[in-house]
């Protein structure tokens, strides 16, 4: 499910950054103005991380959209004096400034996550997004994605959209959280409900992507697909036939979840019809992998 990560998080998430040309040092804004940055638990972001870095930033350009740079760089002083004193919205615009290298601020992940971790903790949902979506990207520690993933649920639970869609997709790849369709399916339901056409473009990307993978045979696609169509979930069709013909394709291909869910189809049947000869020919491949719920359903069938 990385990879799927890697590729959807282009088309859902956080910002494209324009590359930083190269200029004379800046001095941190905040010391411009005598305002101290607020402290917190930031992870080492390496150099090659950066670059992966740079597909999750668009939303946040998204949000600072309608703020022109010149006049933010007027405002600058008063912004962060608000932000210091414990305003949100300016510790969001700060933190977001920061991490874009915005109106002539240095690009500074550290100084962004403080800025954006103190607008989240006072409330700020556009903050908490931003965070949850750095953290659960794919590029930090498993400690780092579930930091994220609760931020995302802080959003979302609040009625985000952003932040709804985000933890559907990290749900649906198990990015920070067990991998839980049925849950991705709750939150792209909910995400969906709000009726926004951005994010409806959004999910359709996502499951164009994942039929356009699934067709160029990717197996862990093709599990997805076939558990998509299996329980009608993410805006797919619930089809047994569709499952199977997906899954039989992962499982040819030797995917262990693949070969015990077409199994368990054909078990319980495809359009009402079990098929005990096929299942235990998937039971038995997956039993040679050492899955023991296979082993079990062999002993079941009494083979």
């Amino acid at each position: 499910m990385k990879k799927y990560v890697r590729n959807t998080v282009v088309v859902l998430a956080l910002a494209a950054m324009a590359s930083a040309a190269e200029t004379a040092p800046v001095v941190p804004f905040a010391q411009q103005v005598g305002v101290e940055v607020p402290s917190c638990r930031v992870p080492q972001i390496e150099e090659f991380q950066k670059t992966e870095l740079e597909p999750l930033l668009e939303q946040v350009q998204d949000m600072l959209e309608g703020i022109e740079e010149e006049q933010q760089r007027k405002k600058m002083p008063e912004m962060a004096r608000a932000a210091a004193a414990g305003n949100p919205g300016a510790q969001f615009v700060m933190g977001a400034m920061h991490l874009l290298g915005f109106a002539g601020l240095e690009q500074d992940y550290d100084v962004a996550l403080r800025w954006l971790t103190a607008a989240a903790d006072n409330g700020d949902a556009d903050a908490c997004v931003t965070l949850g979506c750095f953290y659960s990207s794919g590029v930090f520690s498993s400690w780092w994605a579930r930091k994220g993933i609760g931020w995302l649920k802080a959003a979302a639970e609040g009625g985000h959209a952003i932040a709804q869609y985000q933890l559907s997709v990290a749900y649906l790849s198990g990015i920070g959280v067990e991998q839980d369709f049925e849950e991705a399916d709750t939150w792209y339901k909910k995400a969906t409900e709000q009726k926004d056409e951005k994010l409806q473009l959004m999910f359709e990307n996502l499951r164009q992507l994942l039929l356009q993978e699934s067709a160029q045979g990717d197996a862990e696609m093709q599990c997805v697909l076939g558990t998509m169509y299996y329980l009608g979930l993410y805006g797919f069709t619930e089809s047994e036939a569709e499952a199977a013909k997906w899954l039989e394709r992962a499982a040819k291909a030797g995917l262990l979840d693949a070969q015990m869910s077409l199994a368990e189809i054909y078990e319980a049947g495809v359009n009402g019809k079990p098929d005990v000869e096929k299942a235990v020919f998937w039971y038995t491949k997956a039993a040679t992998q050492g899955h023991a719920d296979a082993e079990d359903a062999l002993k079941r069938l009494g083979k």
